[in-house]
């Protein structure tokens, strides 16, 4: 071997390559393209699943429905996906949530259907201005496989006329009846210290208790009130609070002073009194 031939082999040993032809895909013919093209449209069946994705989302994240409506989501789907064609917000509105609404309350009523003991966690909410008025019944149980905790909103009810413990009953019988829930599989209902909430249980025959938090909440505020030092202090800082969030330049020297400190900034909260017993 001579000189030039040993500079130019390599000590490397390469497999011998060999010359590969590259083979083009076929092309689409006219109907692959026009299938190609109709599942995207308002029925095709990709549509159908962004569809019924779009409205998980918007329930997840609690969205306006209008959402699919509003001209910069509109344009993210041109952009993500020139040939996909939704339908109005109608169609969401009075096909695919109700369901949505379906398929969750069947698999709630699913993992529930062999569950011997549930528990029941009962409150009530009014919105400040007095117009809307809530009763909320949700369903705890441990999972029978895997003993997670697990837990689901049986019912949330715009309360009518009176707040009695008759109309309380007439929601949570039909919440438990709608998810088939027997009474005796409920082994305790957890409440507030409202007298028509602790009268709704006794009629439903349910045995209650009084939420730990709740009682916890009521001792505090009790002795605060007997202890006639601390009221002057939680009126100045009820006073603070209030200039905090309505004075800009309270607001920035309450900032820059968590900064002064290196402490993570945060806001004051408004203090919420609420007494239910």
């Amino acid at each position: 071997m001579s000189i030039a031939e040993s500079r130019t082999q390599s000590t490397i040993p390469f497999l011998p390559v060999s010359r590969v032809s590259v083979k083009m895909a076929p092309s689409k013919s006219g109907g692959d393209v026009l299938n190609n093209w109709s599942q995207w449209q308002k029925n095709g069946s990709r549509s159908a699943e962004v569809e019924v994705s779009l409205m998980e989302m918007i329930a997840h994240d609690v969205l306006p429905l209008r959402t699919i409506e509003k001209p910069g989501f509109l344009n993210f789907l041109k952009i993500l996906a020139p040939k996909l064609r939704i339908h109005k917000r109608y169609h969401f509105t009075n096909t695919l949530l109700p369901n949505l609404v379906n398929r969750l309350e069947n698999d709630i009523k699913g993992a529930l259907k062999n569950m011997v003991y549930v528990g029941i966690t009962c409150d009530g909410w009014n919105s400040t201005d007095g117009k809307h008025s809530l009763l909320s019944v949700t369903g705890h149980w441990l999972d029978s496989r895997t003993f997670e905790p697990k837990y689901a909103i049986l019912g949330s009810c715009a309360v009518r006329g009176r707040h009695t413990s008759e109309n309380f009953c007439n929601i949570v019988e039909a919440s438990l009846d709608k998810f088939e829930i027997s009474k005796h599989s409920v082994v305790s209902v957890v409440r507030d210290g409202g007298s028509n909430v602790e009268a709704m249980c006794n009629k439903l025959e349910l045995k209650s208790i009084h939420c730990y938090a709740h009682l916890i909440q009521l001792c505090v505020k009790d002795t605060l009130d007997l202890i006639l030092e601390v009221e002057p202090i939680v009126l100045k800082v009820k006073k603070y609070c209030r200039k905090v969030h309505k004075s800009t330049v309270c607001r920035e020297i309450f900032q820059s002073l968590q900064i002064q400190e290196n402490l993570p900034e945060r806001m004051l909260k408004k203090s919420c009194e609420v007494r239910w017993s």
